[in-house]
């Protein structure tokens, strides 16, 4: 079984990078969808297989199709983020390149056989896309995610979903108030 993990911005590539040479160096062979021209040939220099996606590759008419086939419903909650992030207000470009994302990612999927989808969490087309193509082949989508609580990183499988805290904790330790304190104050806060 291979993986196939997403990167969308060189930042990004510069860790999933390492993560691909050490897989590589245990016997592994990773391969990429990348949604960066940089970060596209980063990953070709370094000799693996990437995959690229064309932003607007298929029509208007042709999106609500792709769409549907891959079974995304409530656009709007999927383009929330994007518009949001990049104060985005044109749908139709959104959708179009939503659904090019998803053929992309598709035909990656398809080329690579026995794969596993590895993303970092977020709301982005591209990741959206990533899962819903991997959801339709039934292809393992394993998002990471870092902790709020800095050193640790959450794994989620085939889920949007937040991990399910048991609510049957014990009162709030003073290290852990202390650790909140800190963060606040120091606004190291990923979320």
């Amino acid at each position: 079984m291979r993986l196939l993990i997403t990167t969308l911005a060189e930042y990004q590539t510069v860790f999933w990078q390492d993560v691909g040479l050490e897989l590589r160096r245990t016997g592994h062979d990773p391969a990429f969808i990348s949604f960066d021209d940089r970060s596209t040939e980063m990953l070709n220099d370094a000799g693996f297989r990437v995959y690229t996606a064309d932003r607007s590759a298929v029509s208007s008419a042709e999106a609500e199709a792709i769409l549907e086939r891959f079974g995304v419903t409530d656009l709007n909650h999927w383009l929330s983020h994007e518009r949001f992030a990049f104060n985005a207000t044109d749908s139709d470009v959104l959708t179009r390149r939503l659904a090019s994302y998803l053929l992309a990612s598709d035909a990656a999927l398809a080329a690579e056989g026995d794969t596993v989808m590895v993303q970092e969490l977020g709301g982005f087309l591209s990741v959206i896309a990533g899962f819903f193509a991997s959801h339709s082949r039934n292809v393992p989508n394993w998002f990471l995610e870092p902790s709020f609580f800095r050193g640790n990183l959450f794994f989620l499988c085939n889920s949007f979903s937040a991990v399910v805290v048991d609510e049957a904790r014990p009162a709030i330790d003073e290290k852990l108030d202390a650790y909140l304190a800190s963060t606040l104050a120091s606004g190291a806060i990923v979320i």
